[in-house]
């Protein structure tokens, strides 16, 4: 009977507090369904990196089932984007502060991170309303390969 009380004294707690159980609705900005995403525009050397952060976006698109992605004389609205910069940065917490290495020799990394910035808008197709936009950085740190002798 404790364990009962205690369970509707959260639930009570929970509801007075405007919590919710479960998930909330989730959607484009203006309720919109149907979305169409170019391939994004790419402002940095890396050559081919468009491809893979538009693939990514609509793979978290469908993933989410926010929208249903189709062609642009389909769609309600636009979402466009634009790599602004990746910069990528070796990491080595051994070194520590030791940077002097002789010319020609690569200092040992043990990682990588990449760091990206891109700017993303959602346009209105019938009169290309700006509905939303916004920036976005993130990063990811990648092992380097390890190249050895074992197995020779």
């Amino acid at each position: 009977m404790r364990h009962i009380f205690s369970f509707g004294l959260i639930l009570l707690l929970a509801s007075g507090c405007s919590y919710k159980l479960g998930f909330s609705e989730r959607g484009i900005p203006g309720g919109y369904e149907n979305v169409a995403v170019p391939v994004f525009a790419n402002a940095t050397v890396e050559a081919g990196t468009e491809v893979y952060f538009t693939n990514a976006i609509i793979l978290e698109l469908e993933r989410s089932k926010l929208a249903r992605i189709v062609s642009k004389d389909l769609a309600q609205v636009t979402l466009d984007g634009t790599i602004v910069s990746i910069i990528y940065s070796g990491e080595n917490p051994l070194l520590g502060t030791n940077t002097y290495f002789p010319a020609g020799v690569v200092p040992p990394t043990l990682g990588y991170r990449i760091y990206a910035k891109v700017n993303m808008a959602l346009r209105r197709n019938y009169d290309q309303k700006l509905l939303w936009k916004s920036e976005f950085l993130g990063e990811r740190t990648y092992n380097a390969p390890v190249i050895g002798t074992s197995g020779l």
